[in-house]
């Protein structure tokens, strides 16, 4: 084979180079994305945010079952540590006194306003006097969601098949030089 064995061979390798690289290029995107879209109050959930590879698919746990597996194909995971970050990306109910943040109140920015809930009790207005009643309790309370991430995924997504071409063309341009 000599020299086109060889001239494949450095292909191959640029190519595999170059995937990793678009990957772990958008994965840092979304990164960046996420950190400046995220809600801020002490800037914890914006900090936490952290990328994981690229790697092999085939090592990243946790992907899902039709995600394709196999030498050629890398996987990066993007996304909060804290503990609180998933349900300020999709929203959910939030338990009643083990979810606590400031001593006992929740405090989040939604549509640009402060939002404060006392975890443990929930207050209601009596209609006829206009008076509002706090009671104490252990329900649970819910959070709207604040996509973040989702919302930073988007112009990547589009964008990411010109970063391969892009940067498969230029491992094709190394070899034939």
């Amino acid at each position: 084979m000599g020299e086109f064995g060889a001239a494949m061979d450095a292909l191959i390798a640029r190519s595999l180079e170059a995937m990793r690289s678009v990957v772990g290029d958008a994965a840092h995107d979304i990164q960046v994305g996420g950190r400046a879209i995220a809600p801020v109050r002490l800037g914890t959930l914006r900090a936490s945010i952290k990328v994981d590879g690229p790697r092999e698919a085939s090592t990243v746990p946790d992907l899902p079952k039709a995600t394709p597996r196999g030498p050629a194909v890398f996987a990066a995971r993007v996304g909060p540590t804290v503990v609180y970050g998933r349900i300020r990306e999709v929203g959910g109910n939030v338990p009643g006194l083990k979810t606590r943040m400031d001593g006992n109140w929740l405090r989040w920015w939604w549509h640009g306003r402060p939002v404060f809930w006392n975890v443990g009790a929930y207050s209601y207005t009596i209609k006829k006097t206009g008076r509002t009643v706090y009671r104490k309790g252990r329900g649970r309370q819910m959070q709207h969601g604040a996509p973040y991430l989702r919302i930073a995924t988007d112009p990547v997504r589009d964008a990411f098949v010109p970063m391969v071409v892009r940067k498969l063309t230029a491992a094709i341009e190394e070899v034939t030089g």
